[in-house]
């Protein structure tokens, strides 16, 4: 069906210019995207039906942050969002499935960063790691954008839920689904920054 709406959105392309062939092509093209939003629909529930795999593995919090960070410093340049990294101690090691952790915390940065873009004159993104109970660690993704309101808190880790006009609304249920999935926890607060602070032990 995908493929094709898009061949005949294509076609319609090709229509001589009419009041007919004008709403024939409007027709396609509001098919084609409902078709193409159908399928992110369904990769979506796809995606977080199943449940993740984890691969343990032991490694460094401060080598992980900061391939993380020379990773997202292509997507947003430095000067427009600043990306800090913190770690104390800096030599700390931990024990999780590294893969789908940097899954979980770009997806995370990568909100941050979207959220202060617009909303202030100076938009800093912090990423800083600690120990947590019982030898865990902590990973605390920050921002200085407008927050996440206490009401919808719980509501950001339900599927298919969005604030973003664009939004799939799996991120943070994903997120969510890995993080417990390595017996750990994530909860939003309120920034020392003033905006968003995600919390991921794990």
């Amino acid at each position: 069906m995908t493929s094709l709406a898009k061949s005949a959105a294509l076609l319609a392309k090709t229509l001589p210019p009419s009041a007919a062939g004008e709403g024939i092509r409007g027709a396609i093209e509001t098919a084609e995207r409902r078709v193409s939003g159908l399928m992110q629909f369904v990769d979506g529930y796809r995606e977080i039906a199943c449940s993740p795999t984890i691969q343990l593995e032991t490694f460094s919090v401060s080598v992980l942050l900061r391939d993380l960070q020379l990773l997202l410093v292509a997507e947003w340049p430095s000067e427009k969002v600043p990306l800090e990294v913190r770690v104390v101690p800096l030599d700390q090691q931990m024990r999780a499935d590294r893969q789908l952790l940097e899954h979980v915390l770009i997806n995370l940065l990568r909100n941050a960063a979207q959220a202060t873009v617009g909303y202030c004159p100076t938009p800093v993104v912090v990423a800083s790691a600690g120990m947590a109970h019982g030898g865990r660690t902590l990973i605390n993704i920050e921002d200085n954008g407008p927050g996440i309101a206490e009401t919808i808190r719980s509501d950001v880790f339900l599927p298919f839920f969005t604030t973003k006009a664009e939004g799939s609304g799996i991120g943070l249920s994903l997120a969510r689904q890995i993080v417990l999935a390595h017996g750990g926890a994530i909860r939003v607060e309120t920034s020392v920054m003033g905006g968003a602070c995600l919390r991921v032990v794990v």
